[in-house]
Parts: structure tokens; C-alpha cells; sequence
């Protein structure tokens, strides 16, 4: 996701805070929420660190710092799990 949003072209190594910065503000005026700005920066620098122990970058990817946005979270009601569990699957 954030790929779609950053510098046409660039590698994870010339993601600098500028690219970082734009891409942000791209999947802000996408209507992309806090949280979600943060899950695709957290899988970007996941892949950066990565990369950086194998060796394939020289040095670690500096990133901005986002705000934090507020987590989904929703317990689903015994019914809703009763629901699920009897959901017939689909044929694979």
C-alpha cells in the first residue's frame, strides 16, 4: 500500500523522509486513517530491517515519525462467534 503512495520508482534505500513525508500525506488525502498510515510504515521498515541483516542494505532506513492513531479493536458477541463457526465454507 504505502508503495503506491511513495516516489515513483524508489527503493526502499532512497526513501528518504522527504518520500516518506509525501507518501504519508497521499494516504492522508486517500482517506487512509492513522492507523493505517502506521501499519504500512511499520511493514516498510519491517522489510527495511530485513533487508539491513541480510546485508543488502548498507545501513538501516531512517523514518518519520506518525502520529498515533487509535486502534480498531472489537470483541465479538457469542452470537457473532456462533455465527461464524456455522458459516458454511467455500468450496476451494
Amino acid at each position: 500500500m504505502i508503495l503506491l503512495h511513495g516516489p515513483a520508482g524508489a527503493t526502499l534505500a532512497q526513501f528518504g523522509f522527504r518520500g516518506q513525508e509525501a507518501a504519508r500525506n497521499s494516504m492522508q488525502e486517500a482517506g487512509y486513517g492513522p492507523w493505517t498510515i502506521q501499519r504500512a510504515f511499520g511493514a516498510a521498515k519491517a522489510a527495511g530491517n530485513w533487508a539491513w541483516q541480510r546485508e543488502e542494505l548498507a545501513r538501516p532506513v531512517p523514518f518519520i515519525r506518525l502520529e498515533d492513531g487509535d486502534l480498531r479493536e472489537r470483541v465479538l458477541s457469542v452470537a457473532e462467534i456462533a455465527r461464524l463457526w456455522d458459516a458454511d465454507m467455500p468450496d476451494q
